[in-house]
């Protein structure tokens, strides 16, 4: 399922805050998980990333960033 980010054009009011993590989608959606940007780059929806997991490395899209993200992580955990 894909998600509309609403917040993307909204303005970042203090960089600190700012959600470091990203959501992932891997083959083609089938399967997405949420990752900690730890670098200083930032993401666009649709970038391509390679990321660590418990079973190796894996390639897949930036499928969400921002502050939609804290949002989707909640209604994950909910």
């Amino acid at each position: 399922m894909n998600t509309y980010d609403w917040l993307r054009n909204l303005p970042i009011a203090d960089m600190d805050s700012h959600c470091n993590v990203v959501e992932v989608s891997f083959n083609k959606g089938t399967r997405k998980d949420f990752f900690r940007n730890t670098t200083v780059h930032f993401f666009e929806k649709g970038d391509l990333v390679t990321v660590e997991g418990v079973s190796g490395f894996d390639v897949g899209e930036i499928s969400l960033t921002g502050e939609i993200v804290r949002l989707q992580m909640k209604k994950i955990r909910s």
